[in-house]
Order: structure tokens, then C-alpha cells, then sequence
């Protein structure tokens, strides 16, 4: 899922957490709504102003520790190289567990062209 999608729902992790549910949960981290910020993009003649908060940037939210909060391990994660292990390392637990992989916030994903930086 995505980060803001996450938190839509995040307090499902109490649930996994409560039942033992040994689920992992991947989180793309792009610090933002991104697809509401790529459609904003959209319309240039009607674009906003960098001091406008449209509510589309999430900033620094520490979503791991979200996760912990509600009992289920959390791990951030910014190298590619630990994706791989730290899948492993969760699914091999058969607890609920968080990784939050943080990508490029001007990549919306979906097959659409990135954001201009």
C-alpha cells in the first residue's frame, strides 16, 4: 500500500496484533498523497504556489513506529538491498509486521510520468 492509503487504515495493525495474524504489510513510502499531487500537476494554469499546503505532503511520519505502537514490528527500510532480507525476516516470524520502503516521492507509481522536481 501506499503511505497515505496506510493510514487510512492503520489501526488494522491492533487487530493483527491481538489475533496473531501473520501478516506483512509493505508500505510504499512516498511521504504524500502523490497521486492527488501528480493530478494537481495536471492543470498547470491553476497550479498552486509552494507556501500552499493542499494537504498532499505527509512530511516525516514515522509509520514504523506507528506499527509498534499497536504491537506489530516495524522497520524502515532506504536501501534496496535490505527489501529482500527484511521480507524474509517477517514472513519467517508468522507475526504481523510492518516495512516501510521509501521510494521517490515524485514517483506516483501507476504507470504515470514523475512529478518535475
Amino acid at each position: 500500500m501506499g503511505d497515505g492509503s496506510t493510514l487510512f487504515g492503520l489501526q488494522a495493525l491492533w487487530t493483527a496484533a491481538r489475533h496473531e495474524v501473520p501478516v506483512v504489510l509493505v508500505v510504499l513510502d512516498n511521504s504524500g498523497y502523490a497521486a492527488i499531487k501528480w493530478g494537481f500537476a495536471m492543470y498547470p494554469g491553476r497550479a498552486s504556489t509552494e507556501e500552499d499546503d493542499l494537504g498532499y505532503d505527509l512530511g516525516d511520519v514515522d509509520i514504523p513506529g506507528l506499527a509498534r505502537a499497536f504491537g506489530v514490528s516495524g522497520r524502515r527500510i532506504e536501501d534496496p538491498a535490505e527489501i529482500g532480507p527484511a521480507l524474509r525476516e517477517a514472513i519467517r516470524a508468522g507475526k504481523p509486521a510492518l516495512i516501510d520502503i521509501v521510494v521517490d516521492s515524485n514517483d506516483v507509481g501507476y504507470g504515470l510520468p514523475s512529478l518535475p522536481s
